[in-house]
């Protein structure tokens, strides 16, 4: 598997979303004046090797120099964001359905996120508290649906579920006078997977990056040149 791509830097830290964690990645940074290049291996951050010997990656100056990078600021790390919850919803501004992403209580029943009309959304999870227009709950029962919150009449948490309403589209109060819309709970996992640029590495803002990342059939330890001839996979 083999991905290839450009970047605009912009200063920061970058998490590149490739789809894999990859086994492989080369990059070159500061095109436009001043390129270095730098190759990472992940047998060496699974290794558990010191930056010393290439943890964060292998850099190359443009002048033709070649050392570690000292630090993930100064190179790359696997990013893997993890699974997560996403639901489907209407977006306010155009219609067409976009992932918004749940959050979770400590009991791992009740889901909640701000998805504030005005604003598009906000994918920052929060627990189950009425603070905004447009706020998401998942009942307490899972019935199927999510609720989204039409109109606010009072800020407390609402303990009391009411009869939740099983039809998209429907209005649902609660005790305390604050509107549910009834949403199909479309859920669809995500979560980013592929490596982290350094905010060194990445150089100054508005320059170009190019890199190539690759995952290979096999990956190991191949055996001690020392005692074993030739190499091979153990």
């Amino acid at each position: 598997m083999k991905v290839s791509g450009h970047i605009i830097s912009n200063a920061a830290a970058i998490n590149v979303d490739i789809g894999f964690i990859p086994d492989y990645v080369e990059l070159y940074n500061e095109l436009q004046g001043t390129e270095t290049g730098l190759k990472w291996f992940r047998v060496l951050k699974d290794a558990g090797v010191i930056a010393a010997y290439g943890l964060y990656g292998i850099a190359i100056s443009n002048t033709g120099g070649v050392s570690c990078a000292g630090s993930a600021n100064a190179g790359i790390i696997e990013y893997d964001e993890g699974k997560r919850l996403q639901v489907l919803l209407p977006d306010p501004k155009t219609g067409k359905l976009i992932k918004v992403r749940l959050g979770v209580t400590a009991d791992g029943i009740i889901y909640a996120v701000d998805y504030n009309p005005a604003t598009n959304y906000n994918d920052d999870g929060v627990v189950r508290a009425l603070t905004v227009t447009g706020t998401l709950i998942r009942p307490t029962v899972h019935n199927g649906c999510i609720y989204e919150l039409k109109s606010l009449h009072s800020s407390a948490v609402c303990s009391d579920e009411p009869d939740w309403s099983k039809v998209p589209g429907e209005e649902t109060p609660d005790t305390l006078g604050n509107v549910w819309i009834c949403r199909e709970e479309n859920i669809a996992k995500g979560g980013g997977l592929g490596f982290t640029i350094g905010s060194s590495l990445a150089g100054t803002a508005d320059k170009v990056i190019v890199f190539k990342a690759e995952r290979h059939i096999k990956m190991g330890k191949m055996g001690d040149a020392a005692i074993a001839d030739p190499v091979s996979f153990v």
